[in-house]
């Protein structure tokens, strides 16, 4: 993630920070695309909306679990709002399912930007 975000970060010009382990996670192909897709997705939702001066990937592992939260310090929106015409939010949502992942978004109510976070037990 890393590499992408850097990459994204030269390609927009919004500085994107990655906390993340130093190794390699032990993840299925399928789980790792998904969630690679879904913080992607999260990444340029941020870069095309928000408004936003920084983001950041965050990545922490425990025994049980895997979470994975993609913030920023944009305007934030609505999470529960319809949205005719983008598919970001259900996109997230189907990939989150598809690997038995709990996705929450948390953005409005007076609250500064918005954070994507998923969250996969460790046995997937």
């Amino acid at each position: 993630m890393t590499k992408q975000a850097a990459a994204l970060s030269a390609r927009t010009g919004l500085p994107i920070t990655v906390d993340a382990p130093s190794r390699r996670l032990e993840l299925a192909p399928e789980v790792e695309e998904q969630l690679y897709r879904l913080v992607l997705e999260a990444l340029n939702n941020t870069v095309k909306h928000a408004r936003a001066t920084t983001a950041q990937v965050t990545i922490r592992v425990s025994d049980c679990f895997l979470t994975i939260t993609a913030s920023d310090d944009g305007v934030g929106f609505d999470p529960t709002q319809a949205r005719p015409g983008h598919m970001g939010m259900g996109s997230m949502r189907d990939r989150a399912e598809a690997i038995g992942a709990e996705l929450k978004i948390e953005s409005g109510g007076g609250r500064l930007g918005s954070a994507v976070t998923v969250t996969l037990e460790r046995d997937r």
